[in-house]
């Protein structure tokens, strides 16, 4: 018994070790650090990931940093961003790299979870041919376990690191099922079902999805094998809902509090069933073959089903093995057609993801098709028996069909190259022959020798490994551009530092401040400091379209900090710091912003400046002119007025930005794609402004892409866009007698897709130029300082201080996101909060100083709790009903077996049923 406990553990390390080596050599052969000079971040890997799991080694042992940050934009409810994002065990990995290094962190990451999904598939494989005696050698036991850990789903979400554990445990899940079905031993399934709803909620929704049609399916094959009666199936359903519904309440603790915490992002759509198709048949074909991904693959619409060259050949055998009875053959090829079908409509589609249309990443659930290819490979290796001229003839019409297919696909697709969401070129077409050709001959051997299995079962095992091996090595380098590590590990190491000092520079208990640059498009969580720049599921939209609309970078639809909008935003949402990087850095923003702002330090080329005339955390204004709750009262998208009308709420002086006058055109040229105006100076306390009109300038979208150059005075300022990004550029104060040159080259995005002869530039962008004064600025400034606000930050979680109100009928405004978890006090007494342009607005009464204190209690973590206390208790029921029925069951058959065993010698202890 020890001997076989070791065999078995060791044949889970080498199937851990292929699967890590077949990894390695993907990032190896990519150069993927830490085998080459890029970093495995990609894409939301870069622009959210590796932010937030910074966050999470920064701030991991003090819970109230999650359960609200002020590192989000203006600060919001932390909880569900941990919850959606964090929850891996793997995250472990990242405590073990410096902050610089943390892209190999998540590469390791990446290839721990390659492992461990082919080791838990491994499990499952061998339970299914020790239970039905299937005849599968050790190497194709490995070969159906790696190809679950480089499915096509797994290398395709290979840059969502957080949805693949639920993937990863899902053979788990199913022999939970497996085990209940055959023995009704729950507690397995039940365990396994949490854990994936708790580790993410989203994923582990399209597990529970699934299980009902593999119940089904598993049901139709338990009338047929084992003739069970229409009661006694729907008994086992009853029973198996009723401990899915327990488990599902256990883990709504953590799901219920994050399906709130997201509501104000996803699902804010209703939904409408419809017919509507969500791909079409010639993208399902395409992603029957290997190599067939590219750098948009990401918004591909079809399904990943690609399992690998064996696991594919040997579908079509499945429906030719009549070893099979041909209820359940047509019983699984009904659910997958039934699967196929919930793909194909939108309707079905979104209902499988939450009842919300993706975006990006349009078929999150498709993992279970290659789940289902794998269980059909493994019977059909283990069962099908047939002699050498139907081995023959089932092989060679395999191949026959996927040579017709492949050679369609390549008449389809062969021109579109690496600028479609799918690819058939030349090179994929005779690969993918070749790999079938080989596949075929190999498992013909395989099944017309079965004296020779051990050998031909180790060449189909090589091919099948081999093929899966060029996958991955083709995946990662089909991706959309790596981030390069040594600029990742230089800009992480000089902005913490520079963040570091302003921390010890500065200790007062709260401040923001923000880069002139943008490392990732979550900063401040990476950076750990309180700024007004992030992209996640988890922040709130109307707090993103207000930022959007005081003029900070927006981008579909999350805000940006990234050169800052005008001087007067970045005063009232008090961002005290500005950090300036070197040239070179990455996405920098307008150069002119640091203008008038005081210049404190200079580290390793980053500089610090300071703004002196920040607000602390919130002004107090009149009650009357503070009653706009939500940011659609103002019209002008990204434009300096809208700022302007806020301080004019608050102290009722006007005028603070008007649009400029004298701005004269001078060039307007669609074949130089140049825009050239001139723009009279307004003084140094009149500094000027530019917004770019959100427009699309091409006929196709060049997906993110910067898109024009702004040049004053010949030097390049900034680079924006008009597709989906725009702001309030800075343009700088300027001498009245001095005149500005500014031009606008738009990139030519025509020239870097040749193959894209339609896609071309249709017209030129338009602009607006605004005009700030400083004397007006002044005013305001002085009216908000005669009612002091001196709010102090306790933790994340408390705010205390006292504000001074000059009259009575006067409000707090705080510039944090107006919140129902926050409980508001003032001067002891309990009132309610109020909104103001989506932001915190307290009413003060009466005139004089008032004491006002902040709390953020997060009523949703409580009803979650409330309801898995309940489902605690419908555990107890649950197991009490086990006991009287199941085990008392077994005990009476135990008891029957040995008075049979005792009167009769010749007793065949396997009559009893122990189910």
């Amino acid at each position: 018994m020890t001997k076989n406990v070791l065999a078995r553990t060791g044949l889970y390390a080498l199937v851990a070790l292929i699967a890590a080596g077949i990894a390695i050599i993907g990032l190896k052969l990519n150069g993927i650090a830490p085998f080459g000079p890029h970093t495995i971040l990609r894409m939301d890997m870069n622009q959210q990931y590796v932010s937030y799991f910074s966050y999470l080694k920064r701030n991991f042992g003090d819970w109230q940093h999650f359960l609200y940050s002020n590192n989000m934009t203006l600060g919001g409810n932390m909880f569900g961003l941990m919850t959606y994002y964090l929850m891996s065990p793997f995250n472990i990995i990242i405590f073990m790299f410096p902050y610089s290094q943390l892209p190999i962190a998540l590469a390791w990451i990446a290839v721990a979870k390659n492992a461990a999904a082919s080791v838990s598939m491994l499990v499952l494989v061998r339970y299914f041919i020790r239970r039905y005696q299937l005849q599968v050698g050790v190497p194709l036991q490995i070969l159906l376990a790696i190809s679950w850990g480089f499915s096509g789903w797994m290398l395709h979400f290979s840059m969502d690191l957080m949805w693949q554990d639920t993937v990863i445990l899902l053979p788990l899940v199913v022999l939970g099922v497996e085990r209940y079905i055959e023995h009704t031993r729950w507690a397995f399934y039940a365990v396994m079902l949490g854990l994936s709803l708790i580790i993410n909620y989203y994923i582990g929704y399209m597990v529970a999805l699934f299980l009902v049609h593999y119940f089904i399916l598993r049901m139709v094959i338990e009338w047929r094998i084992h003739n069970w009666t229409f009661k006694r199936i729907m008994l086992k359903l009853g029973y198996f809902g009723a401990i899915s519904l327990v488990t599902v309440g256990l883990a709504w603790v953590v799901i219920w509090p994050t399906l709130k915490t997201l509501q104000g992002v996803k699902g804010t759509h209703p939904y409408h069933f419809n017919f509507n198709n969500s791909w079409v048949l010639d993208r399902l074909f395409n992603n029957f073959f290997n190599m067939t991904y590219t750098k948009y693959s990401w918004n591909a619409s079809a399904p990943m089903i690609y399992t690998g060259v064996i696991v594919m050949g040997l579908l079509l055998a499945f429906l030719c093995a009549k070893q099979i009875p041909g209820v359940i053959r047509a019983a699984t090829a009904g659910i997958l057609l039934l699967l196929i079908a919930e793909s194909y409509f939108d309707g079905t589609n979104a209902a499988w993801h939450g009842f919300n249309e993706p975006i990006g990443f349009l078929q999150r659930w498709s993992f279970v098709f290659s789940f289902l290819f794998i269980l059909i490979a493994l019977f059909v290796l283990g069962m099908m028996r047939l002699s050498k001229v139907a081995t023959r003839r089932v092989f060679l019409v395999t191949v026959l069909i996927g040579v017709m297919v492949a050679f369609r696909q390549l008449r389809i697709f062969g021109k579109m190259g690496d600028y479609g969401s799918n690819q058939f070129t030349s090179l994929t077409f005779t690969y993918n022959v070749g790999a079938m050709i080989a596949a075929a001959l190999a498992l013909t051997l395989y099944f017309s020798f079965p004296k020779w299995r051990r050998v031909t079962g180790l060449l189909v095992a090589v091919i099948g490994l081999s093929d899966l091996a060029v996958a991955t090595v083709w995946s990662y380098g089909h991706q959309q551009p790596y981030f390069n590590m040594a600029r990742y590990s230089t800009e992480v190491r000089h902005t913490n530092a520079a963040v570091a000092w302003i921390q010890k520079h500065d200790s007062s208990d709260f401040y923001r401040m923000e880069l002139n640059y943008q490392r990732s498009r979550s900063d401040p969580m990476e950076f750990g400091f309180n700024g007004l720049t992030h992209f996640s599921s988890s922040q709130p939209r109307a707090i993103d379209y207000l930022m959007q609309e005081m003029g900070y970078l927006h981008s579909s639809p999350w805000t940006s900090y990234n050169g800052g909008s005008t001087r007067a935003a970045d005063d009232f949402f008090g961002i005290r710091y500005l950090v300036e990087g070197p040239s070179g850095v990455t996405n920098r923003g307008s150069k002119l912003v640091t203008q008038g702002l005081k210049k404190l330090k200079t580290l390793n080329g980053y500089t610090i400046y300071e703004n002196p005339a920040a607000q602390h955390m919130g002004v107090v204004a009149p009650d009357k002119t503070t009653r706009k709750p939500s940011w659609s009262t103002y019209l002008y998208m990204a434009n300096a007025y809208n700022i302007s009308y806020v301080y004019r709420d608050i102290t009722g002086i006007k005028g603070l930005y008007l649009n400029r006058g004298g701005v004269k055109e001078t060039e307007r040229n669609l074949k130089s794609r140049t825009v050239a105006f001139t723009i009279p100076g307004g003084g140094m306390n009149h500094p000027l402004y530019l917004q770019l009109v959100t427009d699309s300038l091409y006929t196709l979208l060049p997906e993110s892409d910067p898109d024009i150059d702004v040049y004053v005075d010949g030097r390049r300022v900034t680079t924006d866009g008009t597709e989906n990004e725009n702001a309030v550029i800075p343009l700088g104060a300027f001498p009245v007698n001095q005149t500005l040159k500014v031009q606008l080259k738009v990139h030519d995005f025509t020239m870097v897709e040749k193959k894209k002869a339609h896609k071309k530039i249709t017209h030129l962008p338009k602009y607006n130029v605004n005009v700030g004064y400083g004397e007006v600025f002044k005013a305001v400034q002085k009216k908000m300082a005669t009612q002091p606000v001196a709010m102090h930050r306790l933790t994340t979680t408390h705010w205390d201080g006292s504000v001074t109100a000059a009259a009575a009928h006067q409000s707090l405004i705080m510039t944090l996101p107006y919140d129902t978890g926050w409980q508001v006090t003032v001067d002891g007494k309990p009132v309610k909060a109020h909104k103001y342009l989506e932001m915190m607005k307290i009413n003060l009464n009466s005139a004089g100083k008032h004491h006002v204190d902040l709390v953020y209690d997060f009523p949703q973590l409580r009803q979650g709790l409330k309801v898995s206390l309940a489902a605690g208790v419908g555990l107890i029921i649950l197991l009490i009903v086990q006991a009287f029925t199941v085990w008392g069951w077994r005990i009476r058959n135990r008891r029957l077996e040995r008075v049979a065993a005792a009167n009769a010698p010749l007793f065949d202890p396997h009559h009893f049923d122990y189910r």
